[in-house]
């Protein structure tokens, strides 16, 4: 999957009309782009959206979207700033696709039926499915007001499922310093992409937190991590099996959230 900060500036906003927003995405590159998850930032008015709402239209049709939400007007009254997140399955070298987002609160919920993203909950375990893989996680929290050592708190992922239905890897924390309190839940639920976020506090008042991540258009997981303070000798393990091909595991640097 190429970044989808990449693609995203090459959209362009060409018209704003009560209750839509028309987007053109401009291909500048002399590439192929072919189901590729695509960003575009939104604000609005009061009352002007509520979650829930609106509809993504291409070719007359209307398509998948997601609309994460970042802030709210005071008093109830809708959606300030968001981000509109949808995939490119096709789109052809120097030319341009044209989008229109109506939001108009009358239009409920929008068109979710050709996403492959699944989330199913079994046995307090939560399987999150884009069709290729599968990641197997434990919803819920508890509080340790004896704080817990690190080993006997669960792991942000209980284990993984290939594509040929094999069980693979998990996770685990590791460290001295004790955890005070601990919570993972689903905080995003697709169409176009499944995050779930776990949160680790630390009886020395750090805290960590691990987002594993699903898109629709991308066989693979993401799992970004990021602490509010360095603990060089603490942390958390992903575990993978033996024999794993390489072009399977990636690790790719950087900053998480």
């Amino acid at each position: 999957m190429k970044p989808v900060s990449y693609i995203t500036l090459f959209l362009l906003s060409i018209a704003v009309i009560a209750g839509q927003r028309q987007i053109v995405l401009k291909e500048l590159l002399n590439k192929q782009w072919t189901n590729e998850p695509v960003t575009y930032p939104l604000a609005f008015k009061q009352k002007q959206y509520v979650m829930g709402s609106g509809e993504l239209i291409y070719q007359g049709k209307a398509i998948p979207f997601q609309v994460e939400p970042l802030e709210s007007w005071p008093d109830k009254k809708g959606i300030k700033k968001a981000i509109l997140s949808f995939i490119v399955t096709d789109l052809k070298p120097r030319t341009n696709h044209t989008y229109t987002f109506r939001f108009s609160n009358a239009i409920k919920a929008g068109e979710k039926t050709a996403s492959q993203l699944t989330v199913k909950t079994t046995n307090s375990l939560t399987s999150i499915s884009n069709g290729k893989s599968t990641v197997v996680v434990k919803l819920g929290k508890a509080e340790f007001p004896k704080p817990a050592d690190a080993h006997t708190v669960p792991g942000p992922l209980s284990h993984l499922i290939t594509a040929d239905g094999k069980r693979i890897g998990g996770s685990s924390l590791y460290g001295e310093i004790k955890i005070t309190h601990y919570q993972t839940q689903l905080i995003q639920q697709g169409p176009i992409q499944v995050k779930t976020k776990s949160t680790y506090r630390y009886s020395n008042g750090k805290t960590l937190t691990i987002s594993v991540i699903m898109n629709a258009a991308d066989p693979g997981v993401e799992i970004h991590t990021h602490s509010d303070g360095d603990m060089l000798e603490d942390g958390w393990r992903l575990e993978l099996n033996k024999g794993l091909p390489l072009n399977e595991a990636i690790l790719i640097p950087g900053v998480g959230n």
